[in-house]
């Protein structure tokens, strides 16, 4: 049978019934677990076994609320690409008052504050991004719907800033030892162009922020 149907037309509607099947069958596709190795899981186990890991846990649902606090707060301090400074002297504020005196921004205004280890173990780095997606002049104001909290950048990364800093009064209240250095970053450059410049220079090849 002949179509009267623009050629345009007919690709168009292919186009659209070929997503249509492909979205279908990803949909029916069920997600596949990630495989942890034996050794992996049994040292996870006996990390949450640990008497302080438990402690640090427990603190930390808690803090839920003073968590909460934390995370409006930060929200309401604009923080769009590449304009984050003001953000970062509060963050850098928080960390210190919490124990970190040497806490610092840095020159791309990375936050770094650094737990130092008792020897010579692995550095681990637990960090969170103080960029939003939003741009200037973006009301960040937090509004209350409910028990749902509405605003820009609340969840992303709004929750990982304060949930960060949740991590560090659980360390404090329990006296955790580390073997190596932690250290607790808010970086900058998640969003937009900012190319992970903040993540990247922490993580550079020589351990040091820039």
């Amino acid at each position: 049978m002949q179509s009267f149907l623009p050629r345009r037309v007919r690709l168009a509607l292919a186009c659209v019934a070929a997503m249509h099947v492909a979205t279908v069958s990803a949909q029916a596709t069920p997600p596949i677990a990630p495989t942890i190795s034996a050794p992996v899981e049994a040292t996870f186990q006996r990390v949450l076994a640990a008497a302080a890991v438990k402690s640090a846990l427990a603190a930390i649902e808690a803090d839920d609320d003073r968590t909460l606090r934390d995370q409006i707060e930060l929200t309401e301090i604009p923080a769009p690409p590449f304009n984050e400074a003001v953000r970062a002297a509060e963050y850098a504020k928080r960390l210190q008052v919490r124990g970190f005196t040497e806490a610092r921004v840095d020159k791309k205004r990375n936050v770094i504050a650094v737990g130092k280890g008792s020897g010579n173990g692995p550095l681990l780095i637990v960090s969170a991004h103080q960029d939003t997606v939003f741009p200037e002049d973006t009301d960040v104001k937090v509004k209350p719907q409910g028990e749902r909290y509405y605003a820009p950048g609340i969840y992303d990364d709004g929750r990982g800033l304060a949930a960060l800093l949740s991590v560090v009064r659980a360390r404090n209240a329990t006296q955790i030892k580390t073997v190596g250095d932690v250290w607790f970053v808010g970086t900058v450059g998640e969003e937009e162009l900012g190319d992970l410049r903040g993540v990247t220079s922490t993580c550079a090849p020589t351990g040091l922020p820039n």
